[in-house]
């Protein structure tokens, strides 16, 4: 079968150049879709505004805490695939490709339903300012109609990861990331659609990937072949799926519940603080991209080991993963900051400032959340966690702005926000 060259067999064989072909297409899977969701921030920053961009910013982290809990079953039915598949118990595979069908359906109208309802008041809770809440509340409720879509494709990419495929997956969110960001385009540029377009834009593509990742499974050979009127529950796999992946949504929402204290309190700085950091909370994920997706081949190859009872192969699959995300990890970090950055990891701020005036029109200025350690020269240098360049380029790119020095009497120290240090301001044109 002409798919079977899709598949993997993680029970046999050397693990490093398994693990490498397994984990570079879910790389790349995730940076095309980190590229994407940079594209959608640029398109209506530039052409929706400030307060669009911060009310279509701001609302991750809600989204993700209501979202985190379902998607985290997605981990227990990688494993339950895998588990089977390994143990070359292709009728439970069958079950629980159905049983996974079925509960995605079933999930995804439930959230739907959920955050369609209380978008607004969960809204209000975080406190999302005046002028930027009603829009937030639009662009939450058109994307949770799109959620079916965005857990039946999440929960069909871990059933073809568990059996090894990760290439046709990265194929069908390219064609859905492309298509995405030319309905931005259409809806927003030549429609004036604002946080309502991107929102329709980001639903009609999760329902061409779905449409194509069931499409897949429908036409499928193999043991995980999909047929729609065999959908329902497998009291066993069920129980399987929610042992495993309940304990893996319970962990993502409580990281998103922190996310959305941190969005409360950005939220308080008003939508031009927003707009800058939801400009920048795109940079941080290609490092953690890159790690997790050795941790998503982790998974599948430990599961499907367990499952053919080579157990012996466990520890050294452990090993090699972890030395691997630590290395890719270090690399990605390097590169993003070479790009931005000198080999010594310095780069001169008004530079910078003056390559940014030449290539953006002057419209404003920008919020550049994030510390920078300065040196008296004007240098600077990035903390892990706060602010850069690459911050303030990509902000600047989305709000059409001019990147502004804000230099404090602290040594040492950049201020975003008057309030936390009053020499620092930000300048306008």
């Amino acid at each position: 079968m002409a798919e079977k060259r899709y598949e993997m067999d993680m029970c046999s064989g050397p693990l490093l150049s398994k693990i490498l072909a397994f984990t570079l297409p879910l790389i790349l899977s995730s940076v095309l879709q980190l590229l994407f969701n940079a594209a959608d921030v640029i398109v209506v920053g530039r052409y929706a505004g400030s307060t669009a961009l911060a009310a279509v910013g701001s609302t991750g982290a809600l989204i993700n805490l209501i979202v985190n809990l379902f998607m985290g079953l997605s981990v227990g039915v990688s494993v339950t695939v895998a588990r089977h598949y390994g143990a070359r118990e292709y009728t439970d595979v069958a079950h629980a490709v159905h049983t996974s069908v079925f509960m995605s359906l079933l999930g995804g109208i439930a959230v739907g339903a959920f955050g369609f309802l209380m978008a607004k008041p969960l809204l209000t809770l975080m406190g999302s300012p005046a002028d930027v809440i009603d829009q937030a509340a639009l662009y939450v409720r058109i994307y949770f109609i799109g959620m079916p879509a965005s857990m039946l494709y999440n929960f069909g990419s871990a059933i073809l990861r568990a059996v090894g495929d990760t290439k046709r997956p990265l194929y069908y969110l390219s064609a859905a990331g492309v298509l995405n960001v030319l309905l931005n385009l259409l809806f927003v540029i030549r429609f004036s659609m604002g946080v309502a377009g991107v929102a329709l834009a980001t639903i009609l593509s999760q329902y061409v990937s779905a449409a194509l990742i069931l499409t897949c499974l429908m036409r499928s050979e193999s043991c995980y072949q999909l047929h729609l009127g065999a959908l329902s529950f497998h009291k066993a796999e069920v129980h399987s799926i929610i042992r495993i992946g309940l304990p893996a949504g319970l962990q993502s929402s409580l990281f998103a519940i922190s996310n959305v204290v941190v969005q409360s309190s950005i939220n308080s700085f008003g939508s031009v603080a927003m707009a800058g950091s939801a400009a920048s909370a795109n940079i941080e994920g290609f490092v953690y991209v890159s790690m997790n997706s050795v941790a998503q081949a982790s998974l599948s190859f430990t599961s499907q080991n367990i499952g053919a009872r080579q157990y012996e192969r466990i520890g050294k699959i452990c090993r090699t993963c972890l030395l691997l995300a630590a290395l890719l990890g270090w690399k990605f970090l390097d590169a993003a900051e070479g790009i931005f950055f000198g080999a010594d990891g310095r780069c001169d701020m008004r530079a910078t400032c003056a390559a940014l005036r030449a290539a953006t029109p002057r419209q404003g200025g920008v919020v550049l959340p994030g510390f920078y350690g300065a040196t008296a020269e004007g240098e600077i240098r990035t903390f892990p966690r706060g602010g850069s360049d690459i911050t303030g380029a990509i902000a600047a790119a989305a709000l059409d702005a001019e990147l502004y020095e804000n230099w404090t009497d602290v040594p040492g120290v950049h201020a975003a926000d008057p309030r936390v240090v009053p020499q620092a301001r930000v300048a306008a044109s």
